[in-house]
């Protein structure tokens, strides 16, 4: 049960509690995206200058006290919520963060779904592979144990076949394991990995979600999408 969902707790002085995944500034105040476990709130601090704004880095584990204001979409449906926050003396930080968002260790792609001791629970980690697809706000990154999607931050390097170091914090995916707020540093080229053949089974089809596979079949259909191209095969 969480009493944010919905706006039960709206206009509600209340403290939220959670890794910080994003800063960013807005006139008149400084916004850090904190995933509380379940969903990312907005913390929205005021502060009339540069000098009021809270020194948070992401990756931060932070306890803010505000106000609870729910957002809706134009149909009346609660599509999230936003905390306003008086001062930034209501922003508590519980653990400190990283200005490097590459200090992290490695964790290999394989052991993503892991926590050893040690590890945040829902903090930034780091990991590094070959990537195999990119789009301008998503790649996929593929190693030795494994493959994930990075959903990236804007202006990101990294073409297919670079080798490279991503950190990210985690997400949720019915496939792979999938890395938000990612941030990319490349490393060099990279060896591309070896396709592996791809079975028509739905099971497996979803267990090879972000890894590299070859499949053999019958064209059915080619259509444009987002600058390439979609080929429907029968296999």
């Amino acid at each position: 049960y969480d009493p944010l969902i919905g706006g039960q707790v709206d206009g509600s002085w209340v403290e939220v509690r959670g890794v910080v995944r994003r800063v960013r500034d807005e006139p008149g105040r400084r916004v850090l995206g904190v995933h509380t476990g379940r969903r990312e709130i907005e913390v929205a601090v005021d502060a009339a200058t540069d000098a009021d704004r809270p020194a948070v880095p992401a990756n931060s584990v932070v306890a803010a006290r505000g106000v609870a204001v729910s957002r809706a979409s134009a149909d009346g449906r609660w599509v999230g919520g936003r905390l306003l926050v008086p001062a930034a003396g209501h922003v508590r930080v519980v653990r400190g963060g990283d200005d490097d968002p590459f200090a992290g260790p490695l964790t290999p792609l394989g052991d993503l779904r892991k926590y050893p001791p040690g590890r945040r629970v829902g903090g930034r980690v780091n990991v590094a592979g070959v990537v195999t697809h990119r789009t301008p706000a998503r790649m996929a990154v593929q190693g030795p144990t494994g493959a994930a999607w990075v959903d990236l931050e804007p202006d990101q390097p990294g073409a297919v076949g670079d080798a490279v170091r991503v950190a990210g914090f985690p997400g949720e995916s019915p496939g792979a394991y999938r890395l938000e707020v990612g941030v990319v540093r490349v490393t060099g080229p990279g060896d591309p990995p070896p396709a592996a053949p791809l079975a028509p089974d739905p099971d497996v089809f979803q267990a090879a979600d972000a890894t590299l596979v070859a499949a053999d079949g019958r064209v059915l259909a080619v259509s444009p999408r987002d600058g390439g191209w979609v080929i429907v095969l029968q296999v």
